[in-house]
């Protein structure tokens, strides 16, 4: 059953009182993308991931037309899209971490294009997975319904445990992984002066765990250290209207908070990637489905600046290297390139049959 605050959250975004909707005019009649179910709340997590969507395929496709829908608007231009689209376009679907049975709208809305665009190639951009498939009543079985089979559907996921989990249970040939796309973004590092403090993003939404280690340490840093509280949601989110003008500014903004910390403290995933792609070092924590686990263990394992705390932990090594971090000298890292690794997924974008 969809939870009644769900409801709401998606009422507001639809209604024109906070999101202007603009007519799709296409410059072009041909070799365009369109890129469908961007978010408009202020989740930096998911306005980074919108944002480097864009870039991405601005950079990796500069002669074809990138149209841009945001969630609101998918199924008012539905029809519209259905008018002016061409065979040799592509649909590409937001990424993310909303294909599970705690966000069943967004599987909604995705199932409603896929059944609308039989004969065009489409292309879902990074995502996790967390399904109950003792739960008769989750989307994944629609999901699975009208995928299944499908040549031109190409489903990426960005840890091997979604990858694996879609590929045990759906019968589709073009399902890869690769890496979030936010880790494909380019970030100006500047110079920035690193503050002796520490900067904590924690979650308090429904995918948090309550974790004592967690709570004791960040009671510890708190006595100790310099440190300020911060997140990757904004609880206000209605203060930041998103639009094309002020996209990038937002996440850079966000980013700065970063950039200035010498050291962070999070159990969000975007967390730990903002951490990775401004070089800042982490004492990471998982989360209630395990997504920043399997993409830890999926990509990041080899990150020396990245400090994953396993349940099995002993907590005083964990505050021993929180001593180090803050005592020693203050570094920024370079960041692992991922390019490479998006090779399937440019692949993918770029077919026409």
């Amino acid at each position: 059953m969809i939870k009644l605050r769900e409801k709401i959250k998606h009422g507001l975004y639809s209604t024109n009182i906070f999101v202007h909707k603009f007519p799709i005019k296409p410059k072009t009649n041909k070799n365009r993308i369109f890129l469908l179910g961007t978010p408009l709340f202020m989740n930096y997590g998911d306005q980074a991931i919108s944002l480097a969507e864009l870039q991405f395929l601005k950079r990796q496709f500069p002669s074809k037309e990138i149209i841009s829908i945001p969630e609101d608007a998918v199924y008012q231009q539905l029809p519209v899209i259905k008018k002016i689209i061409n065979s040799t376009d592509v649909i590409a679907l937001h990424g993310g971490g909303n294909m599970n049975d705690i966000y069943p709208l967004q599987d909604e809305q995705r199932i409603a294009v896929i059944k609308e665009f039989t004969d065009n190639r489409i292309v879902l951009f990074p995502q996790s997975t967390s399904y109950d498939l003792s739960n008769s009543s989750s989307s994944f079985f629609e999901l699975k319904e009208n995928i299944e089979n499908r040549n031109n559907v190409y489903l990426f996921f960005r840890d091997q445990y979604s990858m694996s989990f879609m590929k045990n249970n759906i019968q589709l040939k073009n399902i890869f992984c690769v890496p979030d796309i936010v880790l494909s973004l380019r970030v100006n590092s500047g110079m920035v002066d690193r503050q002796n403090k520490i900067t904590t993003f924690l979650r308090r939404d429904v995918e948090k765990v309550v974790n004592e280690n967690l709570v004791n340490l960040v009671k510890k840093v708190n006595k100790e250290y310099n440190v300020e509280k911060s997140d990757t949601a904004d609880t206000f989110w209605m203060e930041h209207v998103v639009t094309k003008w002020n996209h990038e500014k937002l996440v850079k903004k966000k980013l700065l908070e970063f950039q200035s910390a010498k050291l962070i403290i999070t159990d969000r995933l975007h967390g730990m990637i903002f951490s990775i792609i401004t070089g800042t070092p982490a004492i990471v924590f998982d989360n209630s489905n395990h997504k920043i686990k399997n993409a830890y263990e999926s990509w990041f394992k080899d990150i020396p600046y990245i400090y994953y705390v396993e349940d099995t932990d002993n907590i005083k090594n964990v505050y021993s290297k929180i001593d180090e971090l803050m005592n020693g000298r203050t570094q920024t890292y370079t960041m692992p390139a991922f390019s490479s690794y998006y090779a399937e997924l440019i692949r993918a974008l770029s077919r026409t049959s």
